[in-house]
């Protein structure tokens, strides 16, 4: 099993999908990481090796991406703003969240 930044990766995809399954992590920024490790096009994640899965977590830290539970976090303070100072933004943020109570 291959862990980064607490993501599960299948050992079964290519690298580039299972990169693209992190929250945070777009195309360019996966292409990027792997010309920098060294990982090509058609490489399984059952084919890294312990250094590669360094390099990809290290190049990640270096470029100080925000991804996962830190960017889902900034994302909800970004909302609440949003719908603090009433901005036209923000309340349609609040409508959907009134509806979705309202479901239950």
């Amino acid at each position: 099993m291959v862990y980064i930044f607490g993501k599960l990766l299948d050992k079964k995809k290519s690298v580039h999908y299972g990169l693209a399954l992190i929250y945070g992590l777009g195309l360019f920024q996966i292409k990027v990481i792997c010309n920098y490790s060294n990982i090509g096009f058609n490489c399984k994640i059952s084919e890294l090796s312990q250094a590669q899965i360094i390099n990809i977590c290290k190049k990640i830290d270096k470029q100080n991406l925000f991804i996962e539970s830190f960017l889902r976090n900034i994302i909800k303070t970004e909302i609440k703003r949003l719908i603090m100072i009433k901005s036209f933004r923000g309340f349609f943020h609040e409508k959907k969240k009134k509806e979705n109570v309202g479901k239950k």
